[in-house]
């Protein structure tokens, strides 16, 4: 698991037994424990229901009606920026939170956003370093994507949206952190990708309802496993992550997604130093690690081949699904 600087500046926090908090006064956060079903929106949920209310973000100057936005369609896109109002959390602004490219992967240090092409041998182009105009300074211990190309980071164990474009990032809540991903439509939720994270031993689920977010807690992974830095979806849609081990050695782990109880190995991650970023691309793991290795792993056999390397190391790494 990364350690972040202790000179970082403290951040708000929230007890376990609060069910509804609100995140350093950003949009309200509903936390369970148990489960794994439930939607992220409505009244039942605590977290009430988003009038359609002009703007939501931003400082927009407009003579027109306002929009009429529906957090509960995939297909409603009130601010025209191609996210569907369920998946933005800005459905009434038009520049946020801007969309992730579908041919690269993302990866990151703790400071700065960086992409490479997936090929033989692998160049990072630095996008720019992470910032933060609503908020403290954060080290960004993971990122991923959903299917419409939202980029989210976890940073101080608050939930951002960035732009993938610019690093500019916007806190939305507390959440739980280490590892982060997006779990593909069908796997937890018929009608959506869903949002996990994995801190420690801890496999959450994350409901994103526009600016709304729910926290439930699935699961716990069982001993001597807990995360490493990432998770991710194999090409055969097997749900991964990387794990410490005894040997000093990160593993590589299937697991099932709707309860936390681990699967078994799919391969031991030779010849690399803490695995904290993994990607999915054309059937390959791709694994980044602490000291800036680039490696593929074959989900089948587990063998591990380094291609690449990065002068910066990576904390994470995320593609857009329709790279998968």
């Amino acid at each position: 698991m990364r350690e972040l600087n202790p000179r970082r500046p403290a951040r708000c926090g929230a007890a376990a037994s609060v069910l509804l908090i609100a995140a350093c006064g950003r949009s309200d956060v509903l936390v369970a424990t148990g489960g794994g079903g439930g939607d992220a929106g409505g009244d039942a949920d605590g977290l009430g229901e988003y009038d359609g209310g002009w703007p939501i973000t931003g400082d927009a100057d407009t003579d027109e009606d306002p929009p009429e936005c529906d957090l509960d369609s995939h297909s409603s896109d009130c601010d025209g920026d191609g996210v569907p109002d369920a998946d933005d959390p800005f459905p009434t602004d038009t520049y946020r939170p801007g969309r992730a490219r579908e041919d690269v992967i993302y990866v990151h240090s703790a400071f700065t956003l960086s992409s490479l092409a997936p090929e033989s041998a692998p160049i990072v182009e630095t996008i720019a370093d992470f910032s933060f105009p609503d908020d403290a300074f954060s080290q960004v211990t993971d990122i991923a994507i959903d299917r419409f190309g939202v980029l989210y980071a976890l940073g101080s164990d608050v939930l951002h949206a960035c732009d993938p474009s610019t690093a500019q990032c916007w806190a939305l809540a507390s959440v739980p952190s280490n590892s982060l991903a997006f779990l593909p439509l069908g796997t937890l939720d018929n009608d959506d990708d869903t949002l996990v994270t994995l801190a420690g031993s801890a496999w959450t689920r994350i409901d994103l309802r526009g600016p709304e977010v729910a926290v439930t807690v699935i699961g716990e992974i069982e001993a001597p496993y807990s995360s490493s830095g990432d998770i991710t979806t194999t090409s055969d849609d097997l749900t991964v992550f990387s794990s410490p081990s005894a040997t000093g050695v990160d593993l590589v782990l299937a697991l099932d997604p709707a309860t936390g109880t681990v699967f078994g190995v799919i391969g031991l991650a030779s010849g690399l130093s803490n695995v904290w970023g993994m990607a999915s691309v054309r059937g390959a793991l791709w694994l980044f690690d602490q000291v800036g290795n680039i490696a593929t792993m074959d989900s089948i056999s587990g063998e591990v081949v380094v291609v690449g390397f990065g002068l910066d190391g990576f904390w994470g790494a995320a593609s857009h699904p329709d790279l998968r």
